[in-house]
C-alpha cells in the first residue's frame, strides 16, 4: 500500500515556476508491455483494511546530520521500532514483511525482512546507476514491483534475485515516463506515467492504471492531469486500502492534494490547495490502515482528516516526538503489522571479507598528477588520524577490502566516501563507518576532526583539487551549453586525476527535501555522463547531498542560484 516519494521531472524542487516544467520531452516512444500471468488465487485487493497503528517516517537531524527511521503515534509519543537503516520500510498487505531501498554511495540494494526486525535478506543488489526506487508488495506478498531505469519490473520476494527485460512489465523505452509503481489489485497497478496516448501534455504527468492480464500500456485517471494554462500534473500518490481511490500530490500554480477514483468515475475531491511557496503541500500524502483517515504534509505540518469516501473532514495538527525533523518520507503502519516489537534481528551469517591489518599499511604510491599533489601514501585500515586537514582525502580500505566492503559516511556535509577514500569538504566532525557490501553489517568506526589546516603540515592526508562549481537552472537536472563546455576544458585534468568525485547541491528555499535530494543526484549523475561522453577518463563517484551544503547559507530567492551547483573533486 505505501511507498516512498519519487518525483517525476522533479517538479516541486528547489523553488521552480510550476507553470514551467523544467525537462521537456520533445518526443515520446510508445510504451511496451510484456504479458504478466495471474493465477486466479491472487485475485485479491491490494492491501487490507487494519486497525490504525503507529507512524513510520524518515528524519534528518540536524544535530547528527543523519536520516533514520522513526516511529510514532498520532499523539507525538516515539515508537521503538527495529527498523534502524536510513530507507523507509514500505509494509506487505499483511503487515507482517517489510522491504526498503539502502544506498551509500555507488552501492545501493534492496533489503526485505519481517517487521518485527528478523529474518533480514537482500532481494537484490548493484552498484553505480541506474537504481532501483519504490520497491513494495504485491497483494499476497509474494511479488516485489519497482522502477528501475524508467521501466517497472515485478520480481520474487526472496533473495538473490535479479532485474532483467524478463521481469520487465513496462519498458519506457528510456525515457522518464514510468516511475513510482504500486498495486491495485492484484491484477492492476498504478503509476506515474507520461505516454503518447491518454497524454497529459508534454512534459507533464499523471497517474496510470495498468491491467497486468495482458500487454497494453495504462489508462490515464483523467482527474489527475488537468489541461489549461496552469496545467496540473501529478508528482506523488498512494492507493486507499479497499483500492478504489488515490490520495495524489500535483503541482499547478503551486502544490496541492486531491483524492480521485481509481475507475475513472467521479469528480475529483479537493483535500488542500497552495496559495504560495510558504503553504502548498510537500512529500506525499497517504491513507491510514483503515481507509477512514488521511494524512499530508502543508505549512510545514502534518495534517490528519477524516475521509468517508465522499468528503474530506477538517484537518488537525498532528505533532510528532522532541528532536524530530520534518518527516522526509511517510507511511502510516497497522496495529497487526507490529513494528514496534523488540525482538532480536536473527544473527546473519559472518561476511566474507578481507582481512583488517592492525596500523596503518602503506601501498604503492600512484603518479603524482597534475594539480594534485600526494603526501601520504598510508592506508587507515584501523584507526583514522585525530585530525586531517580540510581539502584532504586518506585511503581508509585496501584494493582488496574495497572489493568486499564499502563506506559510508553519516556527515556528508563534511565528509564524503569514494570506492577507498574518505574526501574533507569541510571543517568539524567527521562520522563514518566501514560496513559489509554482502551483509551490510558494521565492520568499524571511522572518526577524526577536520580543520583548516595545510596538509603537509599536518604530514597526514593528500592533497584534493575542487575545482569552480558547474552551475544548473533552477529546477534543472540538464547541463547547459556553457556547462557542457567548461566540462571539455577540464577534460585533461580530470583525466589527470586518480579518482574524481562529482558532488550535486540544490538550492535551500524548500530545505533538504526527497526532491531537492534526487535533484542534487540527477545533478551529479548527468554531470558524470557528461564526463563519459566526451571520453575523459575516471573512475568517477557521484553523489547528492541535496540542501545540505549550500554555497550561501540563505533561503533568500536571490542567493539560491550559487547553491544550484555540482562541485568537482580531484583526488589523487
Amino acid at each position: 500500500m505505501f511507498q516512498t516519494l519519487i518525483l517525476l521531472h522533479n517538479p516541486g524542487a528547489e523553488m521552480k515556476n510550476r507553470r514551467v516544467v523544467a525537462l521537456a520531452i520533445a518526443v515520446l516512444t510508445p510504451l511496451s508491455g510484456v504479458f504478466v500471468g495471474v493465477d486466479t488465487a491472487r485475485q485479491a485487493q491490494a492491501t487490507y483494511s487494519g486497525t490504525n497503528g503507529p507512524l513510520l517516517y524518515t528524519s534528518y537531524s540536524p544535530q547528527t546530520m543523519m536520516t533514520t527511521v522513526r516511529a510514532s503515534t498520532l499523539a507525538g509519543t516515539a515508537v521503538t521500532t527495529a527498523f534502524t537503516g536510513t530507507g523507509l520500510p514500505i509494509l506487505s498487505a499483511d503487515g507482517t514483511k517489510a522491504v526498503w531501498m539502502e544506498s551509500a554511495g555507488q552501492s545501493w540494494s534492496i533489503k526485505m525482512s519481517n517487521t518485527n526486525g528478523t529474518n533480514t535478506v537482500t532481494v537484490v543488489s548493484g552498484s553505480g546507476s541506474p537504481m532501483p526506487n519504490n520497491p513494495s508488495f504485491s497483494p499476497d506478498g509474494t511479488k516485489i514491483i519497482l522502477s528501475y531505469d524508467r521501466d517497472i519490473h515485478i520480481i520474487d520476494a526472496a533473495a538473490s534475485q535479479t532485474i532483467s527485460s524478463s521481469n520487465r512489465i513496462l519498458d519506457s523505452s528510456g525515457m522518464n515516463i514510468a516511475s513510482s509503481p504500486q498495486y491495485i489489485t492484484a491484477t492492476t497497478i498504478a503509476y506515474l506515467g507520461e505516454q503518447p496516448s491518454h497524454s497529459c501534455g508534454s512534459g507533464y504527468s499523471g497517474i496510470y492504471v495498468k491491467d497486468l492480464t495482458n500487454s497494453s500500456v495504462g489508462t490515464l485517471l483523467t482527474n489527475t492531469c488537468v489541461g489549461g494554462m496552469n496545467r496540473e500534473y501529478s508528482v506523488a500518490f498512494d492507493v486507499s486500502p479497499n483500492g478504489q481511490f488515490v490520495i495524489f500530490r500535483y503541482i499547478a500554480a503551486f502544490g496541492a492534494v486531491a483524492i480521485t477514483k481509481t475507475d475513472n468515475t467521479g469528480s475529483k475531491i479537493n483535500v488542500v490547495l497552495g496559495s504560495s511557496y510558504s503553504n502548498e503541500p510537500s512529500g506525499r500524502p497517504v491513507f491510514s490502515p483503515d481507509g477512514a483517515n488521511i494524512l499530508y504534509y502543508s505549512s510545514s505540518k502534518l495534517r490528519l482528516a477524516s475521509f468517508n469516501g465522499t468528503a474530506v473532514g477538517t484537518a488537525s495538527e498532528v505533532p510528532f516526538p522532541a528532536g524530530v525533523f520534518a518527516p522526509s518520507t511517510l507511511t502510516w503502519a497497522s496495529v497487526e503489522a507490529n513494528i514496534g516489537a523488540a525482538a532480536s534481528p536473527s544473527p546473519s551469517p559472518s561476511p566474507t571479507t578481507a582481512p583488517v591489518s592492525s596500523g596503518s599499511q602503506s601501498v604503492a604510491s600512484p603518479n603524482v598528477v597534475p594539480g594534485v599533489t600526494i603526501t601520504d601514501t598510508n592506508v587507515y585500515t584501523t584507526a583514522a588520524p585525530r585530525e586531517v586537514a580540510s581539502g584532504s582525502a586518506i585511503a581508509v580500505l585496501t584494493p582488496a577490502q574495497a572489493k568486499t566492503q564499502r563506506i559510508q559516511s553519516l556527515t556528508p556535509s563534511v565528509c564524503v566516501p569514494t570506492e577507498d577514500d574518505i574526501v574533507f569538504l569541510d571543517e568539524g566532525r567527521c562520522n563514518a563507518s566501514v560496513l559489509s557490501k554482502r551483509t551490510g553489517e558494521v565492520l568499524r568506526r571511522i572518526r577524526t576532526t577536520v580543520i583548516e589546516d595545510d596538509v603537509v603540515n599536518l604530514g597526514v592526508g593528500n592533497e584534493i583539487v575542487t575545482l569552480a562549481p558547474i552551475y544548473f537552472q533552477n529546477g534543472s537536472s540538464i547541463l547547459s551549453k556553457r556547462a557542457r563546455d567548461r566540462v571539455a576544458s577540464l577534460k585533461d585534468q580530470i583525466s589527470a586525476a586518480g579518482t574524481v568525485m562529482v558532488i550535486g547541491h540544490t538550492g535551500t528555499m524548500l530545505g533538504d527535501t526527497p526532491e531537492n535530494q534526487a535533484l542534487s543526484r540527477t545533478r551529479a549523475i548527468n554531470t558524470v555522463r557528461e564526463m563519459r561522453r566526451i571520453r575523459a577518463s575516471g573512475p568517477f563517484y557521484s553523489l547528492g547531498v541535496g540542501a545540505l551544503d549550500p554555497a550561501v547559507p540563505s533561503t533568500e530567492r536571490s542567493k539560491q542560484a550559487q547553491n544550484r551547483r555540482v562541485v568537482i573533486v580531484l583526488i589523487p
